[in-house]
Parts: structure tokens; sequence; C-alpha cells
């Protein structure tokens, strides 16, 4: 049975050596008062002592500043290289910071046929987090004794919070104050790589009392649904989730989604691209999309997400009108 989310889950867990387990964090900030954006993730695997990292910034002009970092590692942690995410107070504050040198490549976040090299510019960015929801997700802690007598422990579970981005940033020649919001997640358990499936995570802080997470995800022929909605000082878990599109080409799309909560409360927004950094985790296509979110008249820059792990041969290209 899960159990919710205590301050214990915003550290290290225990994997047991068991192959194929990971814990990621992931960090997405955006100020649309700077026109900037980005999205820190690490991610430690412990049964092949290997930690990785990268640092994707939106700078404008559809530009895309890149820092990865990768190292051999024992245990887990929360930072690799260069790319540094430190707990300041577990569930409430986390310090974000990176001086290093990243790839620059003009265009690219637009669909627009970039050069696969980029400009070397030096990055300096510290930010600051702090929670505005609880966290919202469950764990799982699964025991097992060997022939031996060993307790092995294997842990799994899946977070999110969001909440407000501070601080300062420089990629190159431009330099930022950063007050803006965002979303912060963290997984940990095993991933089957080879799983076919595709899925969006929409992400988003119009403020400190109102939040919206949401993932539609697709199994074959089974269609998925699970997220948050937060209002006030209250998380609610998501009941019903519909999501229309309009292709515009390039995968600058626009998304009408209808949000039901538990509590039967219901929200209409619109979630427009802006611009998207096109990666890859394992054999799977990911898309991660600055877009704009609004919700009646409010508006607000957040995160879609979008991970396409169905093989080539069953993709289906529907060309805009």
């Amino acid at each position: 049975m899960p159990d919710p989310i205590d301050v214990r889950d915003d550290g290290t867990h225990e994997h047991g050596r068991e192959p194929g387990w990971s814990e990621r964090l992931v960090f997405a900030f955006f100020d649309p008062t700077a026109g900037v954006g980005g999205i820190a993730r690490v991610e430690f695997h412990p049964g092949e002592q290997l930690a990785e990292g990268t640092l994707n910034i939106f700078v404008g002009d559809g530009a895309i500043a890149t820092v990865l970092a990768r190292e051999e590692t024992p245990g887990g942690g929360s930072s690799v290289g260069r790319i540094k995410l430190d707990r300041i107070a577990p569930l409430e504050k986390w310090r974000l910071r990176c001086k290093d040198i990243a790839l620059v490549f003009p265009g690219a976040s637009r669909g627009a046929q970039s050069k696969r090299s980029g400009a070397a510019v030096q990055v300096d960015l510290d930010l600051a987090f702090e929670a505005w929801t609880p966290a919202a997700g469950s764990g799982e802690r699964r025991k097992t004794v060997d022939e031996l007598g060993f307790v092995q422990v294997v842990s799994s579970g899946h977070f999110e919070q969001a909440g407000r981005y501070s601080g300062r940033m420089r990629v190159g020649g431009r330099a930022c104050t950063i007050d803006g919001s965002g979303v912060r997640a963290r997984s940990w358990g095993t991933r089957d790589r080879t799983a076919q499936h595709r899925e969006s995570w929409y992400a988003v802080a119009f403020g400190r009392g109102s939040s919206f997470s949401v993932r539609a995800v697709t199994l074959g022929d089974k269609g998925l649904r699970h997220g948050w909605v937060a209002q006030g000082d209250e998380v609610r878990d998501l009941a019903s989730l519909h999501i229309e599109t309009e292709q515009r080409g390039r995968g600058m799309d626009i998304a009408h989604l209808r949000v039901i909560d538990h509590a039967g409360a219901s929200w209409e927004l619109q979630a427009e691209a802006l611009e998207a950094i096109p990666l890859r985790d394992g054999p799977a296509r990911v898309r991660q999309v600055m877009t704009r979110f609004r919700l009646g008249d409010r508006e607000a820059i957040g995160l879609a997400e979008h991970l396409d792990a169905a093989p080539r041969k069953e993709r289906v290209v529907v060309e805009p009108n």
C-alpha cells in the first residue's frame, strides 16, 4: 500500500541494488517578465554507479543553452558535476546552482534548422526554490529476505510541488534577475526503458493559490490520467482530464485542457507552445516545451513535456490544415 510523502522522501532512497533502479530530480523554472525559463534534471543509476545531469535554458529568440554533466559515483545524491541541487529544507526549499560552459543553439527551440554544434558561453545560475504546495504523490517500500537472511529494501515513488523561483542568471553576455514560478518533481524506482507508451505532462503555477499538474498516458489501447490540482491550501487528486489539440506545425501546438478534480470542481485551461527542446531519454523521444497557460483572464508560463516511446512504425503523423 503506497504511503503519503514525508520529509524522508526528499532524500536518497533505498534501491536494494535492483537492476534498472534510478532516482531522478527535475526543477522547471519560468519567468515571463525576463522572458526565460529552464529545466534542470539529475538522475542517479546506483546499479551502474553512474550519474547524469542536464540543464537546458530557454534564453530567448528561439535559442537554447545546454549544460551536460556525467560522472561515475558509487551512491546517490542531488548534484552531478557542476549542476548543483542543494536541499535547504526538505519539501520546503532548495537551491539550484550551475557555473559551467554551455553550448548555445540558435533557433533550435522553434523548430528551425540549427547547427549540430553550438557556440560555447559561460553560464552562471543561482536560484532558490520555495514550495507553495505540499508534496503531491506517494511512495512505497518493499522488503525482501534473501536465502542468507539479509533484508533488502527497495523504494519506489513520485511526488511533485509547485513553487516560486528567485535568483539570478547569466548566459554569455545576457544577465537577468529571476522572479517567477514553476514546478519540481522527484521520482525513484525501477524504470522499464523498453516500455512502449506515450505521455504528456502539463504543469503550471499561476501563483501561490492556484497550480495544476496533469498527465495523460497511453499504453497500447489504454489511456490513463493522473495528477493534482492545488487551490488555496488544498491539493486534490485529478478525477478527469480531456485534451484537444490544435496542430500548428513544427510541434508548436495549442492544447485545450478540461480538468476536473475529485471534489468535482472543473477548469478550462489553454496551453500554447512557445519554445521546445528536443531530447532523447534512452530509446524515447522527448520534447520539453516552455508553454503559455491561460485560465480565464489569468496567464502564466509553465511546462509541457511530451514523451514518445512507441515504435516508429506505429506513429501516425497528421498534417496541419
